[in-house]
This record gives C-alpha cells, sequence and structure tokens, in this order.
C-alpha cells in the first residue's frame, strides 16, 4: 500500500480519560506517518460502504458481532480491549498480570497487612488485574479479602455507565460501605480501575472511613479526572495508556506494510510503567508511629539526598534507636530502604518519561550518573539505559 494515503479508522470508546490517553498515543505516531489520516468513530460500527473505505482498523472490539464485521473487510484490525479474544484481530493492550502485581508490591512496600480488591465481575480487565493481585500476595503469605458485587444490580449499570466511565456512585453502593466496614483495618484496597477507585473513596468518605489511615485505596490506569478529583487525591498504576495507542499504531502500520501478514497475530502487552503515588496511599502502618514518620519522610524526600541521620532526626529519635527499629520492625536498614526509595523513582522515571540520567539522577537523589549506574547495575544486573530499552522492547 506504499505510495498512496493510508486510511485508517479508529473507535475508542467513548473519548476521555483512558480513551484520550490511547488516542494521544495514535495520533503521536501517525505524525510520523506523512501517508496516514485518521477517521475517529464513536456511534457504533459503521456501514460495510463505509468500512470499506479504510486500509486498517484500531478499535476496542467489545464483542463478537463487531469482530465479525471488521474482519470480513480483510483488512487489519487492531483490538485495544479483549485480549485477542475474537480471531482475525491483532490484540494490543494493557498487561493486566504486571498491573495486578504492581499494585501487590506497592502495598507490601507500604508495610501494609491486610488487603482487599474492588473490581467489576464479568469484565475481564478487572478479573485479570484481581487474579494477579491475590496470587502476588498469596505468594508472599498474605491473604485478600475480594468484593462480590449483588449480581442483579449491576448488569445493566456495567453497561451504562462503567464503559462510559461516568463518575457516579453505583447502585451497590450500600453493600460496598458494609463490605468496607467488615474489613480488618487498616486495609490496602486495589481497584480495578480509577472509575472504582473514584467510587471507593466516595463511599468511604461518606461513611466516615479515613481514607489513607484506615483504608488506603489504589486504582489503575492514572485517568487524571478520578485520580485529581477526588480528596485525597487517588494514586493509579500507571498502566501506560499513551504507550498502548502509539504501540497499536505502530502494529498497524507493521501490518499494513507486510502482504502476508498473520491472521492471528501474538498480543502485544504494554506493561505499567509503575504507580502514581498521591493521598491516598500515602500511610505506613507501622508502630510506633514516629517509625511510620521516617518512612514516610524518606519517600516524600527522595530527591534531596537524604542520610541515615537525617531520618533520624525527624524520627526525633537517636539514630542507634531509629536503626535498631528499622532492623527489628521492617528487617531493613535506613540506608537500605533509602537505596530502594530512590531506585523505585529512577525505574519509574525510566519506563514513564523520556528524562535524559542526569536529571533523572537528580530526581531520584543520586549524587552523580555515574552513582546512579553503579547502584542500578548491582540491584537489577543492567545499566540503567539497558533497562530502559528492553523494558520498550
Amino acid at each position: 500500500m506504499s505510495g498512496r494515503v493510508k486510511k485508517v479508522a479508529v473507535s475508542v470508546e467513548h473519548v476521555r480519560g483512558w480513551g484520550r490517553k490511547v488516542c494521544e498515543g495514535i495520533a503521536s505516531f501517525a505524525r510520523g506517518c506523512p501517508d496516514w489520516t485518521l477517521a475517529m468513530f464513536e456511534d457504533g460500527v459503521p456501514d460495510k460502504r463505509e468500512l470499506s473505505r479504510y486500509d486498517g482498523f484500531i478499535w476496542c472490539v467489545d464483542n463478537a458481532w463487531t469482530a465479525k464485521k471488521l474482519v470480513a473487510t480483510g483488512r487489519p484490525v487492531i483490538d485495544l480491549v479483549s485480549d485477542g479474544k475474537y480471531p482475525g484481530t491483532t490484540c494490543v493492550g494493557a498487561n493486566h498480570i504486571a498491573c495486578g502485581q504492581l499494585a501487590a508490591r506497592h502495598f507490601i512496600t507500604h508495610r501494609m497487612t491486610n488487603f482487599a480488591f474492588c473490581g467489576w465481575e464479568g469484565l475481564r480487565f478487572s478479573m485479570a488485574r484481581e487474579d494477579a493481585f491475590v496470587r502476588t500476595l498469596k505468594h508472599n503469605r498474605y491473604v485478600c479479602q475480594v468484593y462480590r458485587s449483588p449480581k442483579r444490580t449491576m448488569k445493566d449499570y456495567v453497561e451504562s455507565s462503567v464503559q462510559r466511565e461516568r463518575l457516579v456512585l453505583p447502585p451497590d453502593e450500600e453493600a460496598i460501605r458494609k463490605w468496607l466496614k467488615a474489613l480488618p483495618k487498616p486495609a490496602g484496597v486495589f481497584c480495578a480501575n480509577d472509575l472504582r477507585a473514584w467510587q471507593v473513596n466516595e463511599i468511604c468518605r461518606r461513611g466516615g472511613i479515613d481514607v489513607p489511615r484506615q483504608v488506603a485505596i489504589l486504582g489503575a490506569d492514572n485517568d487524571s479526572v478520578p485520580c485529581l478529583f477526588s480528596n485525597p487525591t487517588l494514586s493509579s498504576v500507571d498502566t501506560d495508556t499513551f504507550g498502548t495507542g502509539y504501540r497499536a499504531a505502530e502494529t498497524l502500520h507493521t501490518l499494513l506494510s507486510d502482504v502476508r501478514r498473520p491472521t492471528n497475530a501474538e498480543p502485544v502487552l504494554i506493561k505499567p510503567t509503575g504507580v502514581e503515588s498521591r493521598n491516598s496511599t500515602a500511610v505506613y502502618p507501622v508502630d510506633p508511629p514516629w517509625l511510620a514518620t521516617a518512612l514516610g519522610h524518606i519517600r516524600s524526600n527522595v530527591a534531596k539526598g537524604l542520610t541515615a541521620s537525617d531520618v533520624a532526626e525527624v524520627a526525633g529519635r537517636s539514630y542507634v534507636a531509629v536503626e535498631k527499629a528499622f532492623k527489628q520492625k521492617l528487617g531493613t536498614t535506613i540506608q537500605k530502604e533509602i537505596m530502594a526509595s530512590r531506585l523505585e523513582v529512577a525505574q519509574h522515571c525510566l519506563l514513564a518519561t523520556h528524562r535524559p540520567l542526569a536529571e533523572i539522577a537528580k530526581l531520584s537523589g543520586f549524587r552523580s550518573v555515574q552513582y546512579l549506574c553503579l547502584c542500578f547495575q548491582k540491584q537489577f544486573g543492567c545499566s540503567p539505559l539497558a533497562y530502559r530499552q528492553s523494558a520498550r522492547e
């Protein structure tokens, strides 16, 4: 198809939040393809004659009928939501397993011991994130409480409101409130997406449950509207929705260039770039309280080049007393905790941004690029740039 304009049809469910970032990624790739033109469809699948005008499709394929109509054109179809469920389509989407694993590690890092999951029964992405979250906790010898909604009230709601990402309280509000009140506390609650996290936070606020001291809430997809229009602001797993859109367009470009393209290619799964920590998980449920203060200070001041003595001063105890508490209560040392926090920030910057190493070293509290590279190599077995390149490949 080289030598002429390629027309690409895009349909991303209700272009806001998650969908908006995906579209931005698609458009970013398309800007580097002067022979591409994009068309947006928001109201279902057009008729056969209209579909025949396009060379390829990037679509939220949410049912077999849609998949059949698109595949029947003989043009490549990139599916953004169904994990390769429909024959003839190529899946490019979030890695839900990695998302659930990262959520579990985030809470474990915050020294949580009580865990819960609140999602959407019957939705594939929610079930996959739940399974990965529960399995990761089980591997670390923790138990997870899972919310199960009363099905008779949820079917129509899921179809009308969840997929439209409307920030309204759900019909199972009262059931969630009772479930939250019964959880052992403090609890870390991972929600399948940011809409569910927003709802759980609102239900906690109305029910007098303190967030994050009693219930720490973590969402997924890092959608700025529910995350920032919430009090407190919501932490979220960044599933790299921009990267999903970019890779979807890139994959379509490859298929358009390959006359012998496979009919059922392997899914392309985009790893999350990390957790965007905000106020809803800004808690460390450890005793004594001054130890929690010390942990919070480390996480909040990584870029300032903290020393172990600085942490002891904030805790209001002697260095010896604080170091002893870290070893006895947390199984680590002050300096190791500082280093773990620095490397976590460096990892996130490498995956989620294109910042140069000098800037990443400064943001993560390393005194030089050389020291960042030395510590990173020791911890992960590769250089920071090799880590970034490997993750993107």
